[in-house]
Parts: C-alpha cells; sequence; structure tokens
C-alpha cells in the first residue's frame, strides 16, 4: 500500500479496529477512532488500563483497519 495513500484515508476517516495479541496468541479486537500525528503515523487514544494498552506493550505488533461509516467503501 502506498504510504501517502493510507495516511489521506486517516485524514478522511477515523472508524477503525485495531487487532492487537493476547498472551496466548488470540487476537483482541478494539473498536478504536484514529488519526494522524504531525510526522504522518497512524495514533489512537485509550485508557491506560485498556486490554489493548498492555497487549501492545508486551508484543507491539498490532494490525489497524480502517473504513468508511458504510460498509462498501474505501478501506486500508
Amino acid at each position: 500500500m502506498d504510504i501517502a495513500l493510507a495516511q489521506q484515508c486517516l485524514r478522511e476517516h477515523e472508524n477503525a479496529v485495531l487487532a492487537t495479541w493476547r498472551r496466548d496468541g488470540r487476537l483482541q479486537m478494539s473498536s478504536v477512532t484514529v488519526g494522524l500525528d504531525a510526522a504522518g503515523r497512524a495514533i489512537i487514544s485509550s485508557r491506560e488500563t485498556a486490554s489493548k494498552v498492555r497487549h501492545l506493550r508486551r508484543d507491539p505488533r498490532a494490525t489497524l483497519c480502517v473504513f468508511v461509516e458504510v460498509f462498501r467503501g474505501p478501506w486500508v
């Protein structure tokens, strides 16, 4: 995927699902809102005690699916 295209999608759409990995290897999926920081990186906000935060501290791998409000449309 072209990074500039992905960043443009993030500028226009904030709905996303974040997938992180639990200790036992299963996925934890969380609905989130996403934005871009000044460096063009995807950012989300979360509580310190949220499962996704604990999982990312233990294993920094993550997958983010950003989508539009209608079911059919562009996604990243």
